[in-house]
């Protein structure tokens, strides 16, 4: 037996994969995996092609989902940098693509009519459309894949929400009905792959079938998200005597040192599907729920303020660095109930003797929300032709 044929008997998982000089083997820190400019050299290679409007050529779409584990074996906050420099340069396509889309987007916000902005933005969409992009897994990990699915779908959805003059553009060119199709069929794959495992990527999903579910005007994906929101707002801890102890997700504890940084995760598609259910008139967010959402909204502040609040319960120093959450709560509007939540919120920070004060000084700018969240149409601005999805809504 020769020696290579030996070391693949007795180590069957040898990898002949090495790191660069500096990066460690893991990290709790995901940028350290990765050398100063080395993905952006990576993205100017990416395959693209030109399409009508864009003034450079955009990533040529793929049907295909490459995604890994990216955590060290028996951790979640743990990075192993072999894995996650697979998973990031095998995701970098699908990445620059939304990332991409999303710039085009935020542009249009301040130059809605602008002709080109909107074609190359219709014609990114479509061209992922026709590739039936998302639609195959080639991954070691599937249920990261799957995850993968949904995230950048909603993000290809939330974009296509917002922008009315792309949906305008899309009848009159006969494009509509393939981009349409494509929701449909991602919605349904995502629908059914679904698991009910009660943390941010269960919430994610929510979003994405509720993005998907508005763009067709399809009831059933929006009745899915709603019921996963619905959930998400159950698994807020608020039943301990003490109100500086609640507002925890129990799942994103779990996360330990980056418990701070997954709680501000979990929290973004609720806002999100918040802020376009209410641009339907078919707001999500139930008066009773109002309490615990403002427990958790006020958690992350705190622990924005103080990490050590996270900290004493993990027991773990917090890795992740302080989240922008004031800049996301546009997401609630700006009616009574928004009021009524920030109030709330207000209340519960001065009880920790906190001197903070929300003051919302700019808009987040987020992929997974399809871009600056002051992007979303206004409340009760977006007409529902659907009949079923207008009794779920009940609208009139």
């Amino acid at each position: 037996m020769n020696n290579l044929l030996l070391l693949l008997v007795l180590f069957p998982t040898f990898s002949w994969a090495t790191l660069p000089a500096g990066v460690p083997k893991t990290t709790p820190v995901h940028a350290n995996c990765f050398l100063d400019g080395e993905i952006e050299a990576k993205k100017d290679k990416l395959a693209r092609v030109s399409v009508s409007g864009c003034k450079s050529p955009i990533v040529k779409p793929t049907d295909v989902i490459h995604a890994h584990v990216v955590y060290a074996a028996g951790s979640v906050s743990i990075y192993d940098c072999e894995a996650a420099r697979k998973d990031t340069f095998d995701r970098l396509l699908l990445q620059t693509a939304i990332g991409d889309l999303v710039k085009v987007s935020n542009s249009l916000q301040n130059d809605p009519d602008n002709e080109d902005k909107n074609l190359c933005a219709l014609n990114t969409i479509y061209e992922w459309a026709k590739a039936d992009g998302y639609s195959k897994i080639d991954a070691d990990s599937e249920l990261q894949a799957r995850n993968v699915r949904a995230w950048n779908m909603a993000d290809f959805a939330a974009v296509y929400i917002r922008l009315l003059g792309v949906q305008q553009l899309a009848k009159t060119q006969g494009k509509e009905s393939k981009i349409l199709k494509w929701f449909t069929d991602r919605a349904d794959q995502i629908s059914k792959s679904k698991h009910d495992h009660r943390q941010n990527i269960y919430y994610w999903t929510g979003y994405a079938l509720m993005n998907l579910g508005f763009a067709t005007e399809q009831s059933s994906y929006v009745k899915e998200g709603k019921a996963i929101f619905d959930d998400a707002i159950g698994d807020i801890q608020t039943s301990s005597s003490d109100a500086k102890d609640r507002g925890w997700l129990p799942a994103e504890l779990l996360r330990l040192n980056r418990a701070y940084g997954y709680h501000f995760f979990a929290v973004q598609p609720l806002l999100g599907m918040i802020g376009i259910s209410k641009a339907y008139n078919c707001n999500f967010l139930e008066s009773s729920q109002e309490t615990k959402l403002s427990y958790l909204i006020a958690k992350i502040v705190e622990g924005t303020l103080d990490p050590k609040v996270f900290e004493k319960k993990t027991g773990y120093k917090q890795t992740d660095p302080p989240a922008a959450l004031d800049d996301h709560l546009p997401l609630l509007g700006d009616d009574d109930q928004a009021m009524d939540i920030l109030s709330k919120v207000s209340d519960i920070i001065q009880s920790y003797n906190s001197k903070m004060t929300l003051a919302i000084e700019k808009p987040a700018n987020t992929t997974h929300l399809g871009g600056r969240v002051d992007g979303i149409p206004a409340p009760g601005s977006i007409a529902i032709k659907n009949s079923s999805l207008k009794s779920f809504c009940n609208i009139p």
